[in-house]
């Protein structure tokens, strides 16, 4: 065997070494790693409208906040580390083509040699063409998995603001109702104090009013029996100048009412008591006079219409 062939020979195999060892090292590239993701299920517990302790509600937010960034973070390290590794495959893919093509030109190999090494060249470009593809698409799939993730987050985090901004409205707008159920209970509390307040001050009025009708009254009562007794007296002392009985009678009485009319005049002579020669001479006088003194006050009048007289048959008179 020549020396160049020998060195052919030693070419050749150590063509065939590094191309086994290109599909060793591509083919053995771990991409179990970048197989799809499996979505993670983010378990969000049920907002429970109840009170709770603000303090509680804080830390349990800032834990949450952390176990997503904490995610966000891993899954990121992730794509970088599938990028990184798609890199580095790509890298050593092109340091071995950069090594055939020098190989190539170092070495004069048959067209059927060379046709083998260039498919199998083609092949291992074509499989790291495809595991590129295939870690880009998983790539933009970790991608499109962190927007839709960042999209549910955005939307809950909105929904919680919406709710916080829900028990906000209703926070002040109860503070309002209350405030005006406040200002409704003073207003008719006033209100119901000026109307005790004016009941009080009718009713004092009309204590003044009714003192001072009572006192009006009892003086005017006070005047009438005064007008009353006077008329009386005049009436009794008419009748007595009037009457003439005999002296046997002497201290003997008659008691009768007497029934005038508007004008003094005696429409009825009524016996009640007392000796009948006195009466029957108190009658006679009575009729005989005719007209008795009366006063024109209607009041005085009232009192007069009936009047009671007890008359006592007197030698004086």
């Amino acid at each position: 065997m020549s020396v160049n062939s020998s060195y052919l020979l030693a070419t050749l195999q150590s063509f065939g070494l590094h191309i086994a060892l290109a599909v060793v090292l591509v083919g053995g590239v771990s991409f179990t790693a970048m197989d799809k993701p499996k979505p993670q299920v983010i378990n969000v517990e049920p907002i429970e409208s109840v009170a709770i302790d603000q303090n509680k509600l804080n830390k349990q937010i800032d834990r949450i906040k952390t176990e997503k960034a904490n995610k966000r973070r891993a899954e990121e390290k992730r794509v970088a580390d599938l990028e990184r590794r798609a890199n580095t495959a790509k890298n050593k893919r092109r340091s071995e083509e950069d090594k055939i093509k020098d190989l190539n030109k170092k070495t004069r190999l048959s067209k059927a040699e060379k046709r083998k090494a260039d498919a199998a060249a083609e092949r291992a470009r074509k499989k790291q063409k495809r595991e590129a593809e295939k870690a880009k698409k998983l790539a933009a799939e970790a991608k499109i998995k962190q927007r839709e993730k960042a999209a549910a987050e955005k939307a809950a985090a909105d929904a919680k603001a919406r709710k916080r901004k829900a028990e906000e409205d209703e926070r002040i707008a109860k503070a309002k109702r209350e405030a005006k159920a406040k200002q409704d209970k003073i207003a008719r509390e006033q209100k119901a104090k000026r109307e005790r307040e004016r009941r009080e001050a009718e009713l004092e009025l009309q204590k003044q009013m009714a003192a001072e009708q009572a006192a009006r009254e009892k003086a005017h009562s006070k005047q009438v029996l005064g007008e009353v007794e006077k008329f009386k007296a005049l009436i009794t002392a008419r009748i007595k100048n009037t009457v003439r009985v005999d002296e046997s009678v002497f201290g003997k009485e008659c008691k009768f009412t007497l029934k005038l009319a508007f004008n003094g005049l005696v429409t009825k002579f009524i016996r009640r008591d007392g000796d009948k020669i006195v009466c029957d001479a108190v009658e006679s006088a009575v009729y005989q006079i005719g007209q008795l003194p009366v006063s024109k006050d209607p009041a005085v009048f009232e009192e007069l219409k009936s009047i009671k007289i007890t008359f006592v048959a007197d030698p004086n008179q």
